[in-house]
Parts: structure tokens; C-alpha cells; sequence
């Protein structure tokens, strides 16, 4: 079992570290860009009305468990091209051999979402969206706007991994309504030339080569039982039947996890305080942290706005407002919360430090 490296289009083409630089520098640290964007896709591709649980999962290993996952990833298969792949440093594949260099996993996984189900191959498949291609926004052209687009959003897995390395595993239900499982390895990485011949960058862990049609190169991903044994090997919890969703896995990364809560409260505090999103936070002892956005000083202007804009608070005389929008002709728009934001710990009567809510 060995990375598959694609060779470069003679009509050119976007080189694999496209795929990952994306979202590197987007002025925000790198959790909150993960907290942000990951939980987005996994929001995106809900089951119709299921709540979405995301979990992120932090693990470290060494020694022997260091050993077997690093076989099983087939990590030595891209040590063996590291020169040419302008990664960041330092990074996991200088230490391969090191049983007592720590590897950094992180899982990000999610309940209760349709999964990448589809052709493979098929351009409109979750599948393809999530780990085939680029700037992907065909969610925005249909209808029934679910499952996800994923768009540029992707790239945040592997933009947050050291060696711009990630695994998908996922359980859907297929065309015929049975529950499937599938995984695949995806490396996006600077375009290269090794051994006489030019690369795209860009690499997959399957379980077939073969040749389409138009001679072009296909890697078709693990399925069934095939699929869920390279899942164990590689550290993934196995999805039973019932458990719908996708865990991507994060090779080489060095997450805070406080930034992750931090993110998490930051971008997802509506839906948290209305019950309508779970997300749980694992290190790599086991101990979990769970977002609260509440007990968060920053947020609290913007959650009593929201509370008072959603007729949950009522306005206090003096510092809080709530004022209905214009109607649009017949049509209520809704109404506005605002919130004299505190100064040092007191309330200013500056308007510019409003805290709002439209609802």
C-alpha cells in the first residue's frame, strides 16, 4: 500500500499546495480559521432535521503505537520525496524513525451529517467536493442547498497540518439506501519533480490505480470492511451502523486546543446557546473541554443583544434596546437588539461601542 503522485497535466493545472494554501494566511490564528471553517462544512452537510455534533480529538503517539501508524499512513512514502515538497519546518518526517518524537494527531469529526457519499468520481458528489477539487460552489447553484459545497473552506484540514497530509473516513448511505463506509488519503503538496519526471503535488492513498477511459489516472478509496481496517490502524473511532457522518484526520498537527474552544465560541455562539450545534473537545489524555460561550466576558454584549432581539431578555432601561426593522412592503424583517457594550468594566453610553443583533 503506497502513496499515488500524481503527474503534472501537460495543459497545466492546479499544483497540490493550491489546495492547502488557501486559508494559511487569513489574518486569524489557525484554530479559529479549523473552528470556523470545519464545523461550516460539517453544518453544511446535516441530516434534514438532525443536530450536528463535531468532536475534535487530539492524540499523541510514540513508540510502538508511532511505529504502526506510521506504516499504515505510508508516511515513509512521502519522506522519501520531503526535499521536494517545500513543507514547513520542522515537521513529523524527519522524525519518523524517532520512537520518542511525539506524532500530533488531530481527528475532527462529525455526527449526525450525510457523509461523503456519491461516485467518487463524480463531480457532484460529496466526495469529490470535499477531497477532489478546488473553489467548489456548486452547492450555491441547487436547490435543495444541503451536503455541503465546501468551496475553498476544505483547505483548512490540510493547512493545518504540518505535512499538508489528511485522511477522510466516512459512513453514508448510498444510491440503494444501504449504509456504506469508505477512506482515502489526500496529500497536497508543492508541484515537484523526482526521478526524471515532473509531479503535480498532489497525492492520494487508495485502494486501486487504474486508467479511465481517457487514459487518465483514477485512485478509486478503501471501502467496506477494507476501509473500516485501515480506519483502526490509523487511530479513527469505527463508525457503527446508524453513526452517519466523516472524521478527517489531521497528520502532523499542533492545534491549542484552548484556541480551539476559543474559535469555537467566537464563530458558533448562536447556534450553542440555542442547542441547535454540540461540539466537544478532546486532549490527548482524554479529558474533554466544552465550548461555553456564556461564561465568555467578550461575547456577553453580543449574546444579551441577540437575547434581547429575540424577545428571550428583556431590555434593561439605559443600556439595552430592542427596535423593529422597516418593513420591506408587506414583509416583516424583523427586529434588532442593541447593547451598550461595557468599558472597563462599565456600561459606556458611547454609541460607536454598540453590540448589536438583527433578527
Amino acid at each position: 500500500m503506497s502513496w499515488v503522485f500524481q503527474e503534472s497535466d501537460p495543459m497545466g493545472g492546479a499544483a497540490g499546495e493550491a489546495y492547502a494554501n488557501t486559508l494559511k494566511s487569513p489574518g486569524m490564528r489557525p484554530e479559529h480559521v479549523l473552528a470556523r471553517e470545519a464545523i461550516q462544512n460539517s453544518v453544511d452537510a446535516a441530516i434534514d432535521g438532525a443536530k450536528v455534533r463535531v468532536c475534535f480529538r487530539h492524540q499523541l503517539l510514540s513508540g510502538a503505537a508511532k511505529a504502526a501508524f506510521v506504516e499504515a499512513a505510508g508516511l515513509s512514502g512521502i519522506a522519501g520525496r520531503s526535499d521536494h515538497l517545500e513543507l514547513a519546518s520542522p515537521n513529523c518526517l524527519s522524525t519518523l524513525d524517532k520512537p520518542r518524537t511525539p506524532l500530533s494527531l488531530l481527528y475532527v469529526e462529525d455526527h449526525n451529517a450525510e457523509g461523503l457519499s456519491g461516485d467518487p468520481h463524480d463531480k457532484g458528489s460529496n466526495f469529490y467536493r470535499l477531497l477532489l477539487s478546488l473553489g467548489d460552489r456548486s452547492k450555491a447553484r441547487t436547490a435543495r442547498g444541503t451536503g455541503g459545497s465546501y468551496g475553498f473552506g476544505k483547505s483548512v484540514y490540510s493547512s493545518s497540518s504540518a505535512i499538508q497530509t489528511i485522511f477522510a473516513y466516512t459512513r453514508f448511505v448510498d444510491d440503494e439506501g444501504e449504509e456504506r463506509t469508505r477512506l482515502f488519503g489526500c496529500g497536497y503538496y508543492a508541484s515537484h519533480e523526482h526521478k526524471g519526471r515532473n509531479f503535480s503535488g498532489r497525492a492520494w492513498l487508495g485502494t486501486k490505480k487504474h486508467e479511465d477511459a481517457a487514459g487518465r489516472l483514477v485512485i478509486d478509496p478503501f471501502e467496506g470492511k477494507q476501509a473500516d481496517k485501515l480506519a483502526e490502524r490509523l487511530g479513527f473511532s469505527l463508525r457503527e451502523a446508524g453513526d452517519l457522518g466523516t472524521t478527517i484526520l489531521i497528520v502532523d498537527a499542533t492545534p491549542s486546543l484552548g484556541d480551539i474552544v476559543a474559535g469555537v465560541e467566537d464563530w458558533w455562539w448562536p447556534r450553542l446557546i440555542e442547542h441547535k450545534l454540540d461540539v466537544e473537545v478532546y486532549d490527548d489524555k482524554g479529558a474533554l473541554y466544552v465550548p461555553r460561550p456564556k461564561k465568555n466576558d467578550q461575547l456577553r454584549p453580543f449574546i444579551e443583544a441577540f437575547e434581547v432581539a429575540r424577545g428571550i431578555a428583556t431590555p434593561k432601561q439605559g443600556s439595552q434596546k430592542l427596535s423593529p426593522l422597516n418593513r420591506l412592503g408587506e414583509t416583516t424583517l424583523g427586529t434588532c437588539g442593541f447593547v451598550v457594550a461595557p468599558v472597563n468594566g462599565k456600561r459606556s453610553m458611547n454609541p460607536a461601542l454598540e453590540s448589536e443583533a438583527v433578527l
